[in-house]
């Protein structure tokens, strides 16, 4: 009897289907609610899938590419994001990705009223913070209301 070998889901192509596509967002929802209900935020009843690119305003600029990009109905943006080496980068990495996030919900003209809160999650394969710093280090709970 043959045994089948599964893809790992911390591989980013694997990860990303899981999560980040239209017929299994009920997946990702699921995943976002285990997390939300966990840290006390409100659950979620559906989520849309969107481009994970963050385009570049400028040639020079960095291009930004998310391993999941989503909207909850609330209108509040996701990002999720598979990280299997610390690269000793990830507080600047996750910042990054969630300022331009945030930003990109603004186009020229807009009130700073209609800004939606933005959310980061990270799945990472390795020891990165403890329990007590993580909890402060990453409280966005409070911005925007």
């Amino acid at each position: 009897m043959s045994r089948v070998e599964l893809l790992s889901p911390k591989v980013d192509f694997v990860f990303k289907r899981i999560f980040g596509t239209e017929e299994n967002k009920d997946v990702l929802a699921h995943f976002l609610n285990s997390v939300f209900e966990d840290s006390g935020e409100p659950l979620i009843a559906d989520v849309e899938i969107l481009n994970p690119f963050l385009e570049k305003e400028a040639l020079s600029d960095k291009l930004a590419v998310l391993d999941v990009k989503a909207r909850t109905e609330s209108g509040t943006l996701i990002n999720v994001e598979v990280q299997l080496w610390n690269n000793q980068d990830m507080e600047n990495r996750t910042l990054y990705y969630w300022a331009k996030l945030f930003q990109s919900q603004l186009k020229e003209g807009d009130s700073y009223y209609a800004l939606q809160k933005a959310v980061t999650i990270n799945v990472v394969d390795f020891r990165y913070i403890e329990t007590e710093v993580r909890n402060s280090f990453f409280s966005f709970n409070n911005y925007p209301k």
